[in-house]
């Protein structure tokens, strides 16, 4: 009996340690990759609201959607299929976590979600808890804020962390911009599709693979994420006003002004190349030579 008690005990302590693991890993693991687009009981972003989503589908089911959207979309199943097209066809970026880990995230909506064990202390805050910030929406931007978010859309003006400009991998039907890049999904229509919310959460917290790893390190401000989000407003209202350039003409002089130099160059570079086989100069200089010789 008292050899079993040290096992006992420490059969319970790795029990209370893997409840206390959960109950952190949940909160930090969705807030580093789902708060982007998802809120719990705060309403829809670039994604659905997830409060109470434990009650709309199976365990199974979430940690196979979660782990795997597209997966289970290109598999015809009709519940992700419809998710799918009634959030504008976004893709959700695959979870970069195991499936215990995925638990805990399921752990952790279900206890934020209203009717959890969290709902009381959410409704009762301590008295020394931060005050919310207070929003304050695009609609009221300013056109000098509107600019400051163009020219760092554009990269003219750098980004305060560093990363790099959105049109190092974005396109954007603008005037003002000469084009962008086609890595990524073209962001014109950016506003209707992901909301002011939305577009705010990704750019402050990137939850796409290559986004995140773009920008690890080097995060963007939540001045720099308005003036970017008014800017995508204004550029998606304003998109059909804008003519679209095309610059394969461009190009195509470019190009032809590009060969001509090129072989000017060359031409010049190359006067004194051997133009035929043999050279002469030396060839009669050494007959010369020989002819003296024997005579």
């Amino acid at each position: 009996m008292k050899q079993l008690i040290p096992i006992y005990c420490c059969v319970l302590l790795l029990s209370v340690s893997t409840d206390c693991f959960s109950q952190k890993s949940g909160d930090a693991l969705f807030n580093s990759f789902c708060n982007a687009c998802h809120t719990i009981g705060k309403g829809r972003l670039v994604g659905p609201d997830l409060a109470n989503v434990h009650n709309r589908r199976s365990p199974e089911w979430l940690a196979r959607f979660i782990h795997s959207s597209q997966s289970v979309i290109r598999e015809g199943d009709p519940d992700a299929i419809a998710i799918f097209k009634e959030y504008n066809q976004t893709v959700m970026p695959d979870a970069p976590y195991t499936t215990d880990e995925i638990k805990f995230i399921l752990t952790y909506i279900a206890e934020k979600s209203p009717g959890g064990t969290n709902e009381v202390a959410a409704q009762n805050p301590s008295p020394a808890e931060e005050p919310t910030r207070s929003f304050r929406p695009v609609e009221g931007a300013s056109e000098s804020e509107i600019r400051v978010g163009q020219m760092l859309f554009s990269g003219k003006t750098r980004l305060s962390g560093g990363g790099p400009s959105c049109m190092s991998c974005h396109h954007i039907k603008n005037d003002g911009l000469i084009g962008g890049g086609l890595l990524a999904k073209d962001l014109t229509a950016a506003f209707s599709r992901m909301n002011e919310s939305g577009i705010k959460a990704i750019v402050s917290n990137p939850p796409f693979p290559a986004m995140k790893e773009a920008y690890a390190g080097a995060p963007i401000t939540d001045e720099e994420a308005y003036a970017l989000t008014a800017f995508l407003k204004q550029a998606d209202e304003q998109q059909y006003n804008q003519h679209p350039r095309n610059y394969q003409h461009y190009m195509l002089g470019a190009g032809a002004l590009g060969l001509v130099i090129l072989m000017t160059a060359y031409s010049i570079i190359w006067r004194n190349r051997k133009k035929q086989v043999v050279n002469h100069k030396i060839f009669n200089r050494q007959v010369k030579s020989e002819s003296s010789y024997y005579a």
